[in-house]
């Protein structure tokens, strides 16, 4: 089984690199793989070892559409507030670390919607050492 996993983590079919794969004329084969997308594998991969334990899906993680949806409650009632600068964005259970990407991207869409440029700096603690 190892083998047959190891086989398909090096198909070319699949690029999990931050790097692009280039066809030999230059132009993007599979595109790289950032950190949110790496995020998004990682969940579905809990998700699915979840479902057969009969675990419950938001037991381990919070599900991105939620999490999209907590960043929009947040971040919506004060867009017009947000002002050009750095902020600090904090989860104290990050895990994935999923909510504070989403947070970031959604931060930053409001504030160039706004006309502003914003940093930010991510923080997160997680109690369990093995996430």
């Amino acid at each position: 089984m190892l083998g047959t996993l190891i086989e398909k983590l090096l198909s070319p079919d699949i690029n999990l690199s931050p790097n692009p794969l280039l066809n030999g004329d230059g132009s993007v084969k599979q595109p790289g793989l950032d950190n949110h997308g790496m995020g998004t594998v990682f969940e579905e991969l809990v998700r699915r070892f979840n479902e057969e334990n009969n675990e419950e899906g938001g037991e381990h993680w919070t599900p991105r559409d939620a999490v999209k949806l907590m960043a929009k409650l947040i971040f919506l009632p004060a867009a017009a507030e947000i002002e050009s600068g750095t902020y600090l964005l904090y989860d104290g259970a990050c895990g994935t670390g999923c909510m504070l990407t989403v947070a970031e991207e959604t931060l930053q869409e409001l504030a160039a919607a706004e006309g502003k440029q914003v940093a930010t700096h991510l923080y997160g603690q997680e109690i369990n050492a093995e996430t």
